[in-house]
Parts: structure tokens; sequence; C-alpha cells
């Protein structure tokens, strides 16, 4: 008699079978989540390793890239405050040079400081951006890692087969050149 509900067991990652259930046999009766065969997980273990060493180091950079990135805001407050005080400066020694208070190397000098603080206010808005861009390259990489992280642990959880359903096993479904496909299960009730 065949059952409606047939499923076919294949493996779930890729490695040597480390462990089989002593009910694996043809005709075994099995009960849902009775375990079936494990896949040797050495290498999943090292790759979950491997995967959380490297988030932990991803978040590292984020973590590192705010922290810049609240520098480079400060850097950059700074140096809109230093071109309003010199700003100011220019423009009382312009009044100073025009009422004749004041040499024209004076003024001069006011007015390289304010240039001095233009430039150094774009070299801070320059890096307040790239700062602001590298949280978000940071972001990605740890969304990246997370999800290789995600993947290398249920790789690793797959490396335990347990039975998705109560019924009888079927080894005689077994084909040499399908090494992926291990056995069948048939509900023994349907």
């Amino acid at each position: 008699m065949k059952s409606w509900r047939t499923l076919e067991i294949r493996a779930p990652v890729v490695g040597k079978i480390s462990e089989v259930a002593k009910v694996f046999r043809d005709g075994s009766t099995v009960v849902e989540g009775d375990f079936l065969f494990s896949i040797e997980d050495t290498e999943y273990k090292d790759s979950l390793a491997i995967a959380q060493a490297d988030l932990r180091d991803a978040e590292s950079d984020l973590v590192n890239a705010k922290t810049l990135f609240e520098l480079a805001e400060l850097d950059l407050k700074a140096a809109e405050k230093e071109k309003s005080i010199r700003l100011a400066s220019f423009e009382r020694q312009q009044k100073l040079k025009s009422s004749g208070v004041i040499s024209e190397t004076i003024f001069e000098q006011s007015s390289l400081a304010l240039t001095n603080s233009e430039k150094s206010l774009i070299m801070k808005k320059n890096s307040f951006v790239q700062a602001k861009n590298k949280i978000f390259k940071a972001e990605v990489l740890v969304e990246r890692k997370r999800v290789a992280h995600d993947l290398a642990k249920r790789q690793l959880a797959d490396t335990k087969f347990f039975a998705p359903f109560s019924g009888v096993l079927d080894l005689s479904l077994i084909h040499i050149s399908e090494p992926t496909r291990l056995l069948s299960i048939a509900d023994a009730g349907c």
C-alpha cells in the first residue's frame, strides 16, 4: 500500500554523515521529531565562529564610524564658530582701516585669518560628509555580516536532521547517483 504523504529526505548541508540513529533502517517507524542523522559539523562550527568574529568586527567599525562622525560634527561646529569670529574681526578691522586707525599690514592679517578660517571650514565640512558616508558603509557591512552569520548559524543547525512527521522509513529509494537523497518517509497513517 502506498501512502499519499511521502517525503524524500535530502541532506540539508554538504558533508559526511557523522551519526545515524538506531532506527535508521528500512521499514523502521519514526515519530515526528525523532533524530535521524547528522552531518559532520566541524566545518560549519568553524564557519559560524568566523562569521561571529566578522560580525563583531563590523559592529566595532560601525561604533568607530559613529564616534568619528560625532567628532567631525564637533570639529565642524568649532570651525563655523571660528569663521564667525574671524568675520566679525575682519569687519571691525575694515572699519578701523577706513578710519585710518590701523595699518594695511594689520588689516591684511585679519583678511588672511578670515580666508584661512573659510578654508578650514570647507575642510571640516568635507570631513563631516566623509564621516557620515563611513557610517552608511559600516551599516551596510554590518548587515552583510549579520546575514552571513545567520546563514552560518542555519547551516550548523542543518547538520542535525529530525523526522518532519511520523511514518515509516523507506531506504529502498536511495540512489547512489543522487548522494544527497538519503531516504523517504511514508506516513503510515495515510
